[in-house]
């Protein structure tokens, strides 16, 4: 997303209409959901196996904001994409599941 932002002004433009118009912000809502549910949670059920199922959602709800937010902060530079910004939201992110893996791998020591 990053990259298309970056070499395709015009995704960026529409982004932004959307985030701005209330009569869009439904079908934008429901693309969310489905990102969610058809690709972030599979995902996270695979590499965080012992984490409860009712937290996924969470997780994958606030990594999708996190690039939503952040990813709409780094084109906010007169027209052109910050980089650093951008391997900044990687850092962060990849910080956030890290912790979520380490905490998943702990053995369950109640057993």
């Amino acid at each position: 997303l990053a990259e298309l932002w970056r070499t395709e002004w015009n995704f960026f433009a529409v982004w932004m209409a959307i985030q701005n118009t209330a009569e869009l912000r439904s079908p934008d809502d429901e693309f969310k959901d489905r990102v969610l549910g058809e690709y972030l949670l599979p995902f996270y059920v695979r590499i965080l196996p012992k984490t409860p199922e009712t937290r996924l959602p969470k997780i994958a709800g606030i990594v999708f904001d996190l690039f939503s937010l952040l990813l709409d902060s780094s084109m906010r530079n007169g027209g052109r994409q910050d980089a650093d910004l951008v391997e900044e939201l990687r850092f962060v992110v990849k910080g956030y599941l890290k912790q979520h893996i380490a905490k998943d791998r702990i053995p369950d020591r109640a057993k």
